[in-house]
């Protein structure tokens, strides 16, 4: 798909994402599912001060190794269920995890400092490593999806290549190469629509850009 992501129109993104099908590994993806996935997981948010003040198969659903046993399909924003290390911090209720999270507010614009904090908190909850790009976007995605999208083996080959970067994204250049520069494009910078479906989109625009990118798979 050639897509000049930066040019991108509001109207454009946002006719990927309402005509997004994939019926396979991360379930029956449409955009009303999507949608809940991140309103739920906005909801925890706001319902509890601290990460860590979440119950275990919450925090589960939302960290992506679990997919949920309601209406609402975890996995669809990323699967992290082969993080082994990163599953056990999570199930423990591992404090840095918290305060890493507590770096990035609900609300407001955001910068690479707070990018940064959140980063350099997290990797104390994994000294003998157990994070990487994508269980670290994973969260973030799910705390500020209007900033942050779940970069994981089977949308970066893609997304990299539309945004003209190496595919080699880590902590420490996944904010300059991505973050800087979707803020910046045209569709990112749109007015908030009115429209109840697209509001919802338009208020997780980064997070749903795996809409574009992650491969389509046809199979029940």
């Amino acid at each position: 798909m050639n897509i000049e992501i930066f040019k991108i129109t509001w109207q454009e993104f946002f006719w990927h994402v309402k005509n997004e099908r994939n019926v396979g590994l991360r379930g029956d993806l449409n955009i009303h599912g999507r949608i809940k996935v991140l309103e739920a997981a906005r909801n925890r948010f706001y319902s509890h001060p601290h990460f860590e003040d979440i119950n275990v198969e919450a925090r589960k659903e939302l960290a992506g190794f679990v997919a949920g046993k309601g209406e609402i399909r975890w996995t669809q924003f990323g699967s992290t269920q082969s993080a082994g290390r990163f599953k056990q911090a999570i199930n423990q209720n591992n404090h840095y995890i918290s305060l890493a999270l507590d770096q990035i507010p609900l609300e407001g614009s955001l910068n690479r400092k707070q990018y940064q904090g959140f980063i350099d908190t997290l990797q104390k909850a994994f000294e003998s490593g157990g994070v990487n790009i994508a269980t670290a976007t994973r969260l973030l995605a799910m705390k500020r999806p209007d900033y942050f999208v779940c970069l994981n083996g089977k949308n970066k080959n893609e997304l990299c290549k539309a945004f003209g970067i190496p595919k080699n994204i880590h902590f420490d250049n996944y904010w300059d190469l991505i973050v800087a520069q979707i803020i910046g494009s045209v569709y990112w910078r749109a007015e908030k629509p009115t429209d109840p479906v697209e509001l919802a989109v338009w208020n997780g625009r980064v997070a749903f850009l795996d809409s574009l990118f992650y491969p389509k798979v046809y199979h029940t």
